[in-house]
């Protein structure tokens, strides 16, 4: 089943947590310390990030594609793009056209459920420590940050 305009993503068979696919993630895409991925965004909250690229879409297509294994993939209820809910908890909201800038655009929920960016999940893989927030990224060509 495939969800979103212009992307094709499916439900994949391995039926694991977002943390599974969080090695794989970070490898092209790194994770602060303190838990986010990319730069702070324009906006005065720690949540709003950036990522850059020479190819936005196909940068955030390659994100996704990489951390939506084993989830289970919903479009929403707008048409707009899909949810991916993981089994350890944590949500991907995927818009490839976000309402506000048209930019593509992910926002993770982790398996607390709030939009405080103070709300930090700590996870162990392989004897690595990593935090996770909530958060939005937002991708954009490299010259508009």
């Amino acid at each position: 089943m495939g969800a979103g305009r212009g992307g094709d993503y499916g439900n994949t068979p391995n039926k694991g947590g977002l943390v599974n696919n969080l090695l794989n993630l970070i490898e092209k895409y790194p994770l602060s310390d303190i838990g986010f991925f990319g730069t702070r965004g324009r906006k005065n909250r720690t949540e709003y990030r950036h990522i850059s690229s020479d190819n936005p879409l196909e940068t955030m297509r390659d994100f996704v594609s990489r951390a939506i294994i084993g989830a289970e993939i919903e479009p929403l209820e707008n048409g707009h793009g899909f949810r991916a809910r993981f089994s350890d908890g944590f949500e991907l909201y995927v818009r490839e056209s976000s309402a506000s800038d048209q930019t593509p655009v992910i926002e993770l929920w982790t398996k607390i459920k709030s939009r405080n960016a103070e709300s930090i999940v700590e996870v162990t893989i392989s004897k690595q420590h990593f935090k996770l927030r909530y958060q939005k990224n937002s991708f954009y060509p490299e010259q508009t940050i």
